[in-house]
């Protein structure tokens, strides 16, 4: 499923102060995505609330790469004296547009997170996947497979048939307990775990996801994730939940309600004497001469009024 992924770095705002003599930020942002190559915006210079406005493209063969890979957007304060300081990292998952009905783009304000200091200010984001050389680039990837946290479908959908229970477990070595995490700062362990974690629930979600297609459902209810470090033993990721077909609501049919049909002493014109259909609801100043019947549902009705239309 060959794509092109846009990515348009608008602006950014709060971000924290990096430089004590001038109190202000020299800030720029670098995009790492899978194995292409870093791409990096223009250095804004002297303010915390710079804006780039600057659009990247990246060519992407491999749906696999879509699903498992996250792009990492990491904002950097450019010093001329020594290495750039690393002020946070967005992550961003692109499985929420590989759905075949799911929006156009991905666009909002982003937490710029900091392992080490939490949150250091917001970057907004604009992120658009443009699809070719497929007619229907959702037809064997596992991504089309809706997994719901909820144990009941959306209200717009409703359950055809349920297959039961499936389940997948992946395990990965821990990056932690590589040789290479000897000469790693604290902020740069923590980075590769994260970029581990959000890569294997990926993974999962991909595994899983075609077993649920193979049996013929297309989500998973109820559906849960756990990640659990085994110290020297790895990193273990399962997911499970309900497997089934899910399929939208047919229109819902309009409730019975009983009409009164006004009753036609001579006196209307033509006109209304010919109209076909018309139903109006009755009147308190109706005729005390009407005669009045019950549906079997109880609601009174004027009997005398119930004729077929006239030709």
């Amino acid at each position: 499923m060959p794509c092109t992924v846009k990515i348009r770095i608008v602006e950014a705002r709060d971000l924290p102060v990096m430089d004590r003599s001038t109190a202000l930020t020299d800030a720029y942002v670098e995009i790492r995505y899978a194995d292409h190559q870093p791409l990096q915006t223009r250095v804004e210079r002297r303010t915390l609330s710079p804006t780039w406005n600057t659009e990247f493209r990246l060519e992407v063969i491999d749906d696999e790469q879509l699903q498992d890979e996250p792009i990492q957007l990491k904002v950097y304060d450019r010093d001329y004296v020594s290495a750039d300081d690393l002020i946070g990292v967005v992550n961003l998952d692109l499985n929420v547009m590989l759905k075949p009905r799911a929006p156009d783009k991905l666009s909002g304000w982003f937490p710029i997170y900091d392992s080490l200091h939490g949150i250091r200010g917001f970057l907004r984001v604009v992120v658009k996947m443009d699809f070719f050389g497929d007619l229907n680039p959702f037809r064997e990837l596992s991504a089309s497979v809706h997994f719901l946290h909820r144990s009941q479908p959306p209200p717009h959908m409703r359950v055809e048939c349920v297959f039961g229970f499936v389940e997948e477990l992946i395990v990965e070595l821990d990056t932690e307990y590589m040789w290479v995490q000897n000469f790693r700062t604290s902020r740069t362990s923590n980075e590769a775990r994260t970029l581990q974690f959000y890569r294997m629930s990926g993974r999962l979600r991909r595994h899983l996801g075609k077993k649920v297609m193979d049996i013929g459902a297309n989500a998973v209810l109820a559906y849960r994730q756990h990640i659990d470090i085994e110290e020297e033993h790895g990193i273990v990721a399962r997911g499970y939940g309900t497997a089934c077909r899910i399929v939208p609501v047919s229109r819902a049919r309009t409730p019975h309600r009983s009409l009164v049909f006004p009753v036609s002493d001579g006196s209307a014109s033509a006109s209304d004497r010919d109209s076909v259909g018309s139903a109006k609801l009755a009147s308190p100043s109706a005729s005390a001469s009407s005669r009045t019947a019950a549906l079997p549902d109880g609601d009174p009705v004027d009997a005398a009024a119930i004729r077929a239309p006239s030709d």
